[in-house]
């Protein structure tokens, strides 16, 4: 065994909506390569909690833990309200 490890890192310019996919598909293959049972995935409004749910949910042995804003957040929707 090496005393290093070498992983690849996947880095978005800019936080979106629009990388939500793209985290998802490297997240399926980092938990495919690596002993990783558990993906924790911020969401504010649950919609992503749930689209990262239904995507592991037939990898055995990985629980999704969503974590949501903290009490007191303010957050608006992309629309302004």
């Amino acid at each position: 065994m090496s005393d290093f490890i070498t992983k690849n890192i996947t880095y978005f310019f800019s936080p979106s909506i629009a990388n939500t996919d793209k985290a998802i598909e490297v997240a399926l293959e980092r938990v495919a390569q690596d002993e990783i049972t558990t993906v924790v995935v911020a969401t504010s409004t649950g919609d992503t909690g749930l689209k990262v749910y239904g995507a592991f949910k037939d990898v055995g042995g990985v629980d999704v833990v969503p974590v949501i804003l903290n009490a007191g957040s303010k957050y608006s929707l992309p629309d302004g309200t």
